[in-house]
């Protein structure tokens, strides 16, 4: 079901997007426009499958396609194979079908000179041994003198050819324009007003730049017509770059993409709680072992324990609103807001992350610290060898001191512990000796209670000490 796992209200965005495609014929070609890693495909996808319901729909992977030669053949197919699939009368369009394909076929031909060229060159050199551009050179060499009847000759074809050119492209327009009318009125089962069909093209950002020019090249001159609707996801900033490595860098490739795209949306993606919950879920058969933090003020609880005195949360102690989060969420919220981590950032370590739970062969992973190093890796890789191999009092020093401002404290209800401290008390543990770490965990007060079972782990000799090297591993993935 589309939708099912929703949880940045991107629905309500396409809803919002489909009112405005179905009602104007002024946009025919939208660009969802976000960074790597954000969604968009979950975006296109969805999409895709809700409108299938009361639209045609075509969903087309131009990266999936992108070994193929030209675009057009891959993306017209797609369209045919997809809309024929949808259409439950589709034998009652196969003519439609059957022109789609033959007028395809004739406005590539007409508009690819350069492959009937490779086409007649290929051709002569299997049965002459030598190729036409060869037999070319040698007629000029010997009738040079009849030249000038040749060049005249040759412009009258040029101009001919392109005008057939234009014909078999607006011949086709027209076909087209004609079996997504009669798709759209047969899935909708009405003849008026008749709803837009929707191709969705994604991952473009990710093909050759060669392919991403031609397969835009494509749909603005051969597609767009007035029943479709076309909806392109790009993260637009890296596109930008491909187009620059085709045409050089004084290239203004953000104005050369304006000309393909009727409209532009930009992907909410300031909810970075709602995208954790909807990207994070602890892997199956991995036991996480993850502090205690409370979600409210615990000097506000009517039963209290009567081991502990609550201390009301601090400021920077992620409580209100966070609720609705377990603490391996909570954990990695805060992780991201102490190291400002993007949406493309935490991707990336979210992947990161799992490769390491996956390989953590003991009964439990220490959530915290393993997360905590795996930002760390990747934020600050030389602070990061410090703590782990250096002098880990100065090098915490410079990292607190770097994100002071970003400051979050882990809330336990007896305590508030910012954030980088507790991880500086498990690099004081994994340097110290069994004596000093019983000494720990036997002291009076909640100074360590929140690390009961990390000092366990680590006294017992668990494979804590292993997790460096494990994050270590995962840091060259990309």
């Amino acid at each position: 079901m589309a939708w099912e796992t929703d949880k940045l209200d991107r629905e309500k965005a396409a809803s919002y997007l489909t009112r405005l495609l179905d009602g104007s014929d002024d946009a025919r070609v939208i660009n969802i426009d976000s960074p790597w890693g954000t969604g968009k495909t979950y975006f296109l996808k969805n999409w895709c499958d809700d409108l299938a319901l009361t639209h045609g729909a075509v969903y087309f992977n131009a990266w999936e396609n992108d070994y193929s030669g030209d675009p057009f053949v891959s993306i017209v197919s797609e369209i045919k194979a997809q809309l024929q699939d949808q259409t439950a009368d589709s034998d009652k369009l196969t003519s439609k079908f059957e022109d789609f394909s033959r007028g395809a076929a004739k406005a590539l031909v007409a508009v690819s000179p350069v492959l009937m060229k490779a086409a007649v060159n290929g051709f002569s050199k299997k049965l002459l041994g030598v190729s036409a551009e060869d037999l070319a050179e040698e007629a000029v060499d010997q009738y040079s003198d009849t030249m000038g009847d040749v060049s005249e000759k040759l412009v009258e074809n040029l101009i001919n050819n392109n005008k057939k050119s234009v014909q078999a492209v607006s011949s086709f327009k027209h076909v087209m324009n004609e079996l997504v009318a009669k798709v759209g009125s047969a899935i909708s089962n009405r003849d008026d007003p008749v709803l837009p069909v929707y191709i969705f093209i994604d991952e473009l950002d990710r093909c050759r730049p060669t392919y991403a020019i031609e397969l835009l090249e494509r749909v603005k001159h051969f597609l767009d017509v007035q029943g479709c609707r076309f909806v392109i996801a790009t993260d637009t900033v890296q596109l930008q770059e491909s187009i620059k490595a085709v045409y050089g860098n004084g290239f203004s490739s953000h104005m050369y993409l304006k000309r393909f795209f009727d409209l532009t949306y930009t992907l909410d993606n300031s909810d970075i709680k709602s995208w954790l919950s909807a990207r994070w879920s602890i892997p199956e058969g991995v036991n996480l072992k993850v502090f205690e933090l409370r979600q409210s003020d615990s000097t506000k609880e009517r039963f209290r324990s009567a081991f502990e005195e609550p201390v009301p949360p601090s400021s920077k102690a992620l409580v209100d609103g966070y609720a609705d989060l377990d603490n391996a969420l909570i954990t990695l919220l805060s992780l991201q807001k102490v190291f400002g981590a993007s949406l493309r950032d935490m991707e990336r370590i979210l992947n990161h992350l799992k490769a390491v739970v996956f390989n953590v062969r003991s009964d439990g992973v220490y959530f915290f610290w393993l997360a905590y190093l795996v930002f760390l890796r990747y934020f600050e890789p030389e602070l990061y060898s410090e703590i782990l191999f250096g002098d880990s009092d100065e090098a915490f020093k410079r990292l607190v001191s770097k994100y002071r401002s970003s400051a979050v404290d882990f809330y336990f209800g007896y305590s508030c512990k910012d954030l980088h401290a507790v991880a500086k008390e498990c690099v004081d543990i994994l340097g110290s000796d069994r004596a000093e770490n019983s000494s720990r965990l036997n002291s009076n007060g909640h100074e360590f209670r929140h690390l009961e079972d990390f000092l366990m782990s680590v006294m017992n000799k668990s494979n804590v000490h292993e997790y460096p090297y494990l994050v270590n591993l995962g840091a060259r993935l990309s």
